[in-house]
């Protein structure tokens, strides 16, 4: 695996691939690396010839200037995992590369996918998400770019992102990786104190009762008792649970008013920030 720092670096040495006519695949992330990510690491080298990974760790998607300074970094372990994974290219910058002419963020006309669940908690995170991600497209010249679907809302903004700006590049979607107990996998969940981790399990078995019973009860109905049961746990302070269409995240009051529904959940977990989702049909 080779690394780069600067994108010129990294940009010749992708147009080297291109010329013998390799396809080029893309997994964009901030590092303190898991299964979850690996498994998008194996899905390109399944799909492309040659896998470029980035760990860069954006300032401009973070509401919280705390957030981001807490934010997990362990550059020699993630290079070696990389390195078991068969990734072949890691980008590897500082600010200075990805904002060469300094951050200014910019505002999106992000349609209503952006404003809701995740849009509506973090004003503007969405913004630097799109601001990050158009660059490293730009500085990346990949056939196929691949996101985690824990993240849901960020892969249909970044979908969004690609048609808006009639980039020519395929997005690919990686399931949830959850751990044996059900979390679903987040660089934020090793911030969790052993108690909080038993507190965050809570989470996803609330969305898994919710896909065993959604046939039998009405959502508002499974909400009000989810919700209720989750906030007994002092350690957890729902922020949503929300049911919307799986299509365009719109709200939804009941099961019938799309034809996919997914169910959309962020908590805080003692002072970490966790998100997860399930899509019921």
């Amino acid at each position: 695996m080779k690394i780069f720092h600067h994108r010129e670096d990294l940009a010749k040495e992708i147009g080297i691939f291109r010329k013998k006519g390799k396809s080029i695949g893309f997994v964009p992330t901030m590092g303190s690396l898991h299964k979850g990510h690996m498994s998008l690491i194996h899905l390109a080298n399944e799909q492309c010839d040659v896998v470029v990974c980035s760990i860069f760790v954006n300032p401009t998607q973070f509401n919280d200037p705390l957030d981001y300074q807490l934010y997990p970094k362990h550059i020699d372990t993630d290079t070696a995992l990389l390195q078991v994974a068969n990734c072949d290219l890691l980008y590897l910058p500082d600010v200075n590369d990805v904002y060469p002419q300094g951050i200014n963020k910019e505002s999106y006309p992000i349609n209503s996918i952006g404003s809701v669940l995740e849009g509506k908690y973090r004003p503007g995170h969405f913004d630097g998400v799109i601001e990050v991600v158009k660059r490293l497209f730009e500085i990346v010249d990949a056939d196929r770019a691949y996101f985690g679907m824990k993240d849901y809302q960020q892969l249909a903004v970044i979908r969004w992102m690609v048609k808006h700006f009639k980039m020519n590049i395929e997005i690919i979607g990686g399931p949830i990786i959850r751990s044996d107990s059900g979390l679903a996998l987040s660089s934020r969940n090793e911030r969790l104190s052993q108690e909080e981790l038993k507190s965050a399990l809570k989470l996803s078995k609330s969305l898994f009762y919710v896909q065993d019973n959604y046939k039998e009860v009405d959502f508002n109905t499974l909400r009000k008792q989810l919700v209720s049961s989750l906030e007994e746990d002092e350690n957890i302070q729902v922020e949503y649970f929300e049911l919307a269409n799986a299509i365009d995240l719109q709200p939804i009051s009941n099961f019938q008013e799309a034809k996919s529904v997914g169910v959309f959940l962020a908590a805080q977990v003692g002072k970490v920030r966790l998100i997860d989702n399930v899509v019921l049909f």
